[in-house]
């Protein structure tokens, strides 16, 4: 359901353009990059929500501070991304700074929920978006710096970009319940930091410099 949905809100309207169906027909390799920007992301900030319900008390709070957290360290990541150069070796670099950091939040998160379990809400809450902001930072900055260089080299693909992005992130939501109920939230977690790790191979080696 998720899929159809997804294909009707994000596919159809762009279908419906013959100029943008011919720079999906000339670009559906870049693409890829922006599938696994969605789909990881989405799989960070369901796990997430999921390892936090505990620490923060209720699944209410949980949602809310990593929401609130991914979108306020994602948009300073964002901002920030004009300083990045928007060509392919540096956007490499990154994007395997984006899964390290994923890793690294998942390995060391359990030693800050453990060690402040007792404290007051609004303590844990402050824990809870210290704990994300790295990862949250850095995850914000790949989507923009794509759009950019695909702006410098003039090609009528960032319609289909957000479409992939949206469409991945929507179906990546219900993919990552999936995965983890058969395997484990681990899974979905590390599945995420290979999306953004496997990124990089779907740029364009000759893309001109801005």
């Amino acid at each position: 359901e998720a899929a159809l949905l997804s294909l009707v809100f994000f596919g159809l309207p762009l279908m419906t353009r013959p100029d943008l169906r011919d720079a999906l027909r000339r670009g559906r390799r870049s693409l890829g990059y922006f599938a696994c920007l969605g789909a990881g992301f989405i799989f960070v900030e369901i796990c997430l929500i999921q390892r936090l319900i505990l620490f923060l008390g209720a699944p209410v709070y949980s949602i809310a501070t990593i929401l609130c957290s991914l979108l306020v360290f994602a948009g300073l990541g964002s901002l920030a991304s004009g300083r990045i150069p928007a060509e392919p070796r540096a956007m490499r670099g990154l994007l395997w700074a984006v899964a390290a950091a994923v890793l690294l939040t998942y390995h060391l998160m359990p030693l800050a929920t453990d060690a402040f379990l007792g404290s007051p809400l609004g303590v844990r809450i402050g824990v809870a978006m210290a704990c994300t902001g790295v990862a949250g930072f850095l995850m914000g900055m790949p989507m923009p710096t794509a759009i950019r260089m695909l702006s410098a080299e003039n090609r009528p693909l960032i319609p289909w970009a957000w479409a992939t992005n949206g469409f991945f992130t929507v179906v990546g939501s219900a993919v990552a319940v999936l995965l983890a109920s058969t395997v484990s939230f681990g899974a979905v977690f590390h599945s995420a930091a290979a999306l953004y790790a496997l990124a990089p191979l779907f740029l364009r080696r000759d893309a001109p410099r801005p």
